[in-house]
């Protein structure tokens, strides 16, 4: 787990704050005080407890309050009680986290026993699920690459998936999978930072108390879905996530030991686990011979990793049990005001200035916002202004407000542009996940897209030879075509494709310079998730793409011709895996 980073000068009365005596493994402890913070945490080992309200800013109100009710050896017992109204988005994610075995690679586990024994007081509708919550990583602490949940209950919540139905449920790529002694659906997808993958039990009632070996749902991966077993778990926590209602979570027993080779460390009591988290948190555990990084982890009672640091930083004491590395230049600034425990995938400040130049720009990593006005000259009167609002972790919200008047060419494609993975050829891309949520009001008669837009070349950095476009919406436009109705429509090669989830009609022509393929749906879509490198694999296979081909842009925005909107788009995320 990261935490916020503490001026040297004001460390000492920090880590007295905050500090706990350590236990022996024998005694039972008591450790009932509550805690309300919006990133309020406390260690006790081998755990910590997390209050993470990281979307705490999305609700109209509410709270979320916990407390360790006891530990003996291994087993902890803890309560959490929450509500929140407002906003469809997840408010917060309290969880127990496991401090200790973390960042040992995969193929090195031998097993994960874990009990969890929990029950659940509801009030009103509940939209919430209670799950472990796992990360891996290619390197000791380094980026989540994938996430690994295992669901107990699901309360009118939903897994990520790549693939809905026509009615918006999740479709599983495995039913009824037996595991631990339990019967599964297995999920993927994306979250647009890393893969996620989520068994969730068949049991509509949900798994209240659950004894089984974690590392044979990561087997089950490794065999099946190219987890590599080098990879290494990173994070390990069981927990809540809570969108909306009121709840009261008691867990009455849990335990999680990782075992290594011949290790035989066994859970004392049977457990059950809880829900899912959006956020990634990780502790960083690097080899004893390595260099730590800036952010790792470099101390700590039974810390068995390096402890030389990077250049310019300095090991700074968290906590009794935990150390991390701190860049000199960044310790003052934060602590006075920083909580101990900061999320991974953090909401960040951005440019929200608004933009309505022919061809400004704004850079958020990963994206870069493009005003592109270029048929601006063919109007005879109108403005195209735009915002960024949001961004965290790589899901950006944006805004754009245009009208235009006269000629009936393109006048701008406002658009979002991915900067990260590109120029990448196609056979070496695995997935590409995105997720694009949207709204758009208008005056009048509209003619315009909503789109991605993606071109591939011969080279990398080289002149487009395709372009490929997803439509999401048709606002009286049309598509480039060869072949034309007598009527003057455009006529599709190929129709009611299913991709995606979605049924789309496929366009081909030219725009002059480059083939132009466009997929149209057959209805507009206003939430959509998928993997975009399915659409390239279609075209590959039926129309002759070759997968030599270089990816050298993604992009999504709307062409305007004439009219007015707004189009709003409160979450979009793109990577090229």
């Amino acid at each position: 787990m990261f935490t916020k980073l503490a001026s040297l000068l004001l460390l000492l009365p920090f880590v007295a704050a905050i500090s706990v005596v350590a236990p022996t493994n024998a005694e039972k402890r008591q450790a009932s005080t509550s805690y309300c913070g919006q990133y309020d945490s406390v260690v006790e080992q081998p755990y910590t407890l997390y209050l993470d309200q990281w979307g705490m800013s999305g609700a109209t109100s509410g709270s979320d309050c916990a407390s360790i009710t006891s530990l003996s050896g291994n087993t902890i017992a803890w309560t959490t009680t929450w509500t929140w109204t407002g906003g469809s988005g997840v408010k917060s994610f309290t969880n127990i986290n496991l401090n200790t075995g973390i960042n040992t690679q995969l193929s090195e586990i031998s097993s994960i026993p874990t009990v969890w024994d929990w029950s659940q007081t509801t009030s009103g509708t509940v939209v919430a699920d209670v799950a472990y919550d796992l990360f891996t990583s290619n390197t000791a602490g380094g980026s989540n690459v994938n996430e690994i949940m295992i669901w107990m209950l699901n309360s009118n919540a939903g897994p990520i998936s790549y693939t809905y139905s026509s009615s918006g449920q999740p479709v599983p790529v495995v039913s009824n999978l037996s595991l631990g002694g339990y019967t599964w659906n297995l999920y993927q997808g994306s979250n647009g930072a890393n893969v996620v993958f989520s068994f969730l039990p068949t049991s509509t009632t949900g798994i209240t108390s659950f004894s089984a070996d974690i590392n044979l749902f990561l087997k089950y991966l490794t065999a099946n879905y190219n987890v590599a077993g080098s990879q290494y778990l990173t994070t390990l926590q069981a927990g809540t996530e809570a969108t909306s209602g009121s709840a009261t979570l008691t867990t009455k027993a849990y335990s999680a030991v990782i075992n290594t080779g011949g290790s035989t460390g066994t859970t004392t009591t049977k457990t059950t686990t809880t829900s899912k988290s959006s956020t990634s948190t990780t502790s960083t555990a690097p080899p004893s011979s390595s260099t730590v990084p800036v952010y790792g982890q470099c101390g700590g009672q039974g810390y068995p990793g390096s402890t030389t640091c990077a250049s310019g930083s300095t090991c700074v004491s968290q906590n009794p049990y935990y150390s991390q590395l701190a860049t000199l230049l960044l310790l003052v600034p934060f602590i006075a005001a920083s909580p101990i425990h900061e999320r991974a995938v953090e909401k960040r400040e951005v440019d929200a200035t608004t933009y309505c130049g022919q061809y400004d720009s704004v850079t958020e990593s990963p994206y870069t916002l493009y005003l592109d006005q270029w048929g601006l000259s063919g109007a005879t009167s109108g403005s195209d202004c735009a915002s960024i609002t949001s961004l965290s972790g790589t899901t950006i919200a944006w805004t754009t407000t245009w009208t235009w008047t006269g000629g009936s060419g393109v006048k701008s494609f406002t658009n979002i542009n991915l900067n990260t993975g590109v120029n990448t050829q196609l056979f070496k891309i695995t997935t590409i996940p995105t997720t694009w949520k949207w709204s758009q009001t208008t005056s009048g008669t509209v003619v315009a897209d909503v789109a991605y837009d993606m071109f591939t070349s011969s080279s990398s950095g080289g002149s487009a030879a395709y372009e490929v476009m997803i439509w999401l919406l048709n606002s009286n436009a049309g598509p480039i075509s060869y072949t034309y109705s007598s009527s003057g429509q455009p006529v599709p090669v190929a129709s009611n494709i299913s991709l995606g989830g979605h049924t789309w009609n496929l366009y081909e022509g030219s725009n002059g310079s480059n083939i132009v393929f466009s997929f149209l749906p057959t209805s507009a879509i206003e939430s959509f998730s998928a993997d975009i490198i399915t659409f390239f694999k279609y075209l590959e296979s039926d129309f002759g793409l070759s997968s030599s081909q270089y990816l050298t842009t993604v992009q999504a925005g709307t062409e305007a011709t004439s009219g007015s909107a707004t189009l709003t788009t409160s979450a979009y995320s793109v990577v090229i895996n």
